[in-house]
């Protein structure tokens, strides 16, 4: 699975040629997007086997509240922002702070997804919680901070998440992006996405509890590009390593993760 808000886009306080003169600097901003994207990647991080798949992109944002699917949010600022799904509202926003909450529901992990997790325990769905904050070093370097916790007490525990990330600007109209990140997992959330229950041991499969610590590294880089003064275009490509209790796993099939990620989408502002 992708997961575009552990890699985080940079923000910056320059905006693209395409949009300026867009929107108004009174009231209340209202933005939207739709678009199309296409993903390969694991079936989940650690599986050895692939899936591609198409999803849609939509986001909406009033003032300072957003809502969006994955990979959706940061097109409305030309990739200037940390992608983040789910329902987003800016506490706290500077010319170098950003503090967010969020709020986004949980697919969880289900053994229907891949053959490999055939007989392991689901993670159910659930609602999580989100606190994050962004500090901007210079107009390419910034650096962020993200914790996630399980509201409803489902299984998925707690996950917190550092990175930072480098923009280059190419052209008025395109930037690279390259992003690194750590995330950290509590032992709830290591134990529902790797460890292996008794009822679920077989003779390749041995029984696992993990405990709390790192779970995963992820570097990746982003292209993105303004088509047009409404269309807006992506291209990611991401390398996950398994670490610590997580890479020790038995559902660990592949240390090594690649995801690919490409999309388009149309914006409109008022």
């Amino acid at each position: 699975m992708v997961r575009a808000d552990e890699v985080p886009r940079n923000d910056s306080p320059v905006r693209p040629a395409s949009d300026k003169g867009v929107g108004s600097s009174t009231g209340l901003r209202f933005e939207s997007l739709i678009g199309l994207s296409a993903i390969s990647a694991p079936e989940y991080t650690g599986s050895s086997q692939r899936d591609i798949s198409v999803r849609p992109l939509a986001a909406v944002r009033v003032g300072r509240l957003r809502l969006a699917t994955s990979s959706s949010s940061a097109l409305l600022d030309f990739g200037s922002v940390t992608d983040q799904s789910g329902a987003m509202l800016d506490l706290v926003q500077s010319s170098r702070w950003k503090l967010r909450t969020g709020l986004r529901l949980s697919h969880g992990r289900h053994a229907s997804e891949s053959d490999q997790l055939a007989g392991i325990p689901d993670v159910r769905d659930t609602a999580l919680g989100r606190l994050s904050a962004t500090y901007l070093l210079t107009s390419r370097w910034r650096l962020g901070s993200t914790l996630n916790f399980d509201l409803l007490g489902r299984g998925s525990g707690l996950t917190w998440t550092n990175s930072a990330d480098y923009r280059y600007r190419l052209s008025p109209d395109s930037e690279l992006r390259a992003a690194a990140g750590l995330t950290y997992g509590n032992a709830t959330h290591l134990n529902s996405y790797y460890g292996v229950p008794l009822q679920s041991v077989t003779p390749t499969r041995a029984f696992y509890v993990p405990g709390a610590g790192l779970r995963e590294g992820v570097v990746g880089l982003t292209l993105t590009a303004a088509l047009s003064h409404q269309w807006i275009a992506f291209g990611n490509l991401s390398y996950t390593r398994l670490l610590g209790p997580a890479a020790d796993s038995p559902l660990a099939f592949r240390k090594d993760n690649t995801a690919a990620i490409v999309g388009i989408g149309w914006r409109w502002r008022k």
